[in-house]
């Protein structure tokens, strides 16, 4: 499992080197089409507090609550931000920094 971890880290890190990306914002990944769409019932707070636990390798998690009554979970690994959740009524947003970030699985099984 750490390894893993480890492995995912090290992909990201490469790939973000190999393309020359510069640091990649919160704002720059919420102009992105998201890569899924989930319908929840579940409560923000519980589905947030399941990805931070399923999902921590995808870096340090920050929660954002907006005056619109969005909640934007984000995950930043070395400088990137590496993934994004946004919650709206009856639904969760996912936007990645790339495609080989691994988060269906464990998304699917908060919801």
């Amino acid at each position: 499992m750490q390894y893993r971890l480890l492995l995912t880290s090290i992909l990201t890190t490469s790939l973000l080197a190999a393309a020359g990306c510069s640091t990649t914002t919160v704002a720059d990944l919420q102009q992105r089409a998201p890569r899924e769409v989930y319908k929840t019932d579940k409560p923000t707070d519980e589905v947030t507090r399941c990805l931070i636990e399923n999902l921590g390798r995808l870096g340090a998690p920050n929660i954002i609550k907006r005056p619109d009554g969005t909640t934007v979970l984000h995950f930043t690994l070395e400088n990137d931000t590496s993934a994004t959740f946004t919650f709206s009524p009856g639904q969760v947003e996912v936007r990645t920094i790339s495609r080989i970030v691994p988060f269906r699985k464990r998304t699917e099984a908060c919801l």
